[in-house]
Parts: structure tokens; sequence; C-alpha cells
């Protein structure tokens, strides 16, 4: 074996190169399915939407959500937040996030300002379940805004162990759709959003493959 090494010892440099290269490619080639998959499964089902996070959400909307949160989630979506108010906004800022978000001439609007994945990933459940709670009190021709804090308390527990007992992955499924109908309400593009997902997830997709090509 110390004889074999002896041999390899003048081509170390080329031979680790080569490792290296193979681990880049299997990581590549590995990592592609995954890609298509989001393609698939975000891209096309879920309108590109990731998550139940909204970009931006009307204050009436977000008001309505919190009303249902416990208040440490409250606090963390509050911070998460920022309101955009055409009465305390500068004409210029207001034509500029009113391209953006034209509901924004109707009526005041929260914008995201968390980026970080930590608090996207504990917001997506905050705000998933939250949204799926109203929702199923609205389809039943109710509201939580006319409901008192102990009737909102006596629902959350009656429907905590179903939503508990839900995979994230289906939470967040049944969610974007809710947050699809508020980008609508907004009147922004959602065409744009999907195909702004696919375009750039099938891009990053495309660099990978000439990677791992090389």
């Amino acid at each position: 074996m110390l004889k074999v090494l002896k041999y390899l010892k003048p081509f170390g440099i080329t031979i680790a190169a080569i490792i290296l290269l193979l681990l880049v490619q299997a990581v590549c080639d590995l990592s592609l399915p995954g890609y298509n998959s989001n393609i698939v499964n975000v891209g096309i089902q879920q309108n590109g939407i990731e998550n139940a996070v909204p970009r931006a959400i009307r204050k009436s909307e977000l008001d309505k959500l919190m009303l249902v949160m416990d208040r440490s989630d409250k606090s963390l979506v509050e911070k998460s937040y920022s309101l955009l108010d055409k009465s305390r906004m500068r004409e210029k800022d207001f034509q500029r996030y009113v391209e953006i978000y034209p509901g924004l001439s109707r009526e005041p609007v929260y914008v995201l300002n968390a980026k970080d994945k930590t608090t996207i990933g504990r917001l997506n459940l905050i705000m998933g379940k939250s949204i799926l709670f109203v929702s199923e009190i609205e389809k039943r021709g109710k509201s939580v805004s006319g409901m008192s804090a102990d009737r909102i308390e006596y629902l959350k527990n009656a429907a905590g162990d179903k939503l508990a007992a839900m995979p994230q992955s289906m939470l967040t499924q049944l969610a974007v759709n809710y947050v699809h109908r508020e980008y609508g309400a907004l009147g922004m593009d959602t065409h744009k959003i999907q195909s702004g997902y696919i375009l750039h997830t099938g891009g990053v997709m495309l660099l990978v493959s000439l990677l791992s090509m090389f």
C-alpha cells in the first residue's frame, strides 16, 4: 500500500481535483429532482407561492387573522410586517408602492419585511394555522371579527388537535390558496408571480445541469 501511495504522490493534486469534481457532480445530480419537483408542486400547483406567508396583505385581513393568534405569535407577525398607509406616506413613495400593490389606493396594506429563513419558517406555521382557522369559520357564514375572545379561544381549542396533526406541507398547500386570492384582491400580477418563480427555478436548474456537465 505504501509503495502504491509513493507512486501516486506526484499526482496528488490531480487526484484530489478528480475527487472534488466527482463530489460536485454528485451533489448537482442529486439536487436536480428537487428543483424539478418545486417547479411542479410550487410553480404550477401553488401558483408560484412558496409558503403561507403573504408578501403583502390588506390591513383588514391581517387584523382579522391576528384575532386568532396567541400573544407571542401576534408580536412576531407585527414585527415582521410594515404598514403602508396612503395618509401617512409621501406622494413619491405612495406612487411607487401603488404600482406594485394597487389595492393600497383603497386601504392600508401590510408588507413583509422579514427575510431570514428561520423567521419565515415560524411565520409559515403561524399564518398557515390562522388562515385555515379563519377560512373554516367564514365557510360557515360567520366572522371572527364579531366573536368574543372566549368564543374564539373555545373554537381554537376544538380545532387545535386537528391542526396539530396536519403535516406542515399540507398546511402550507391549503393556505396558499388564500394567499393567492389575497394577491388578486390587492391587484398584484399573480401570473407574473407564477411565471417568475418557474423561470427562476428553471434557470437555477439549468445552471446546476451545466455545472454537472462541466
